[in-house]
């Protein structure tokens, strides 16, 4: 219930759970690798309906934010983040599981990208 009140919460504290999101997704997906997790295609979000999307796409109209380097520099990352993720799922789903793995070591990279992106970004905001 408290998630649910983030739209009061202060863009740096959003961040934390944005985060948290980011990390806890890319812990699923490699659950989902061992299978120990399921994953729908449905749950698949892309990166205008995740939490982070649906932030990046609202403050884009705040210059104080938006002007920001590292807020400019996110959304590349966090695209490929989720794209990555879709392939990842597709090669899975394929039983590919070698290509699957490959991936997962892009995904390592660009997700902390991502990661630095939003403390670059966090620690630019008041």
């Amino acid at each position: 219930m408290s998630v649910s009140q983030t739209v009061q919460l202060k863009a740096k504290h959003y961040l934390r759970i944005v985060k948290t999101d980011h990390l806890l997704w890319k812990w699923w997906l490699y659950n989902f690798m061992l299978g120990y997790h399921h994953i729908e295609e449905k749950d698949l979000a892309d990166h205008h309906q995740c939490r982070l999307g649906t932030w990046y796409r609202e403050v884009k109209g705040n210059p104080s934010i938006s002007s920001l380097p590292a807020f400019q520099q996110l959304e590349e990352p966090h695209c490929r983040f989720h794209d990555i993720v879709r392939e990842i799922y597709q090669l899975v789903r394929a039983g590919r599981q070698q290509e699957a793995e490959a991936a997962y070591l892009s995904l390592e990279d660009i997700s902390a990208l991502v990661l630095q992106k939003l403390d670059d970004l966090a620690n630019c905001i008041r």
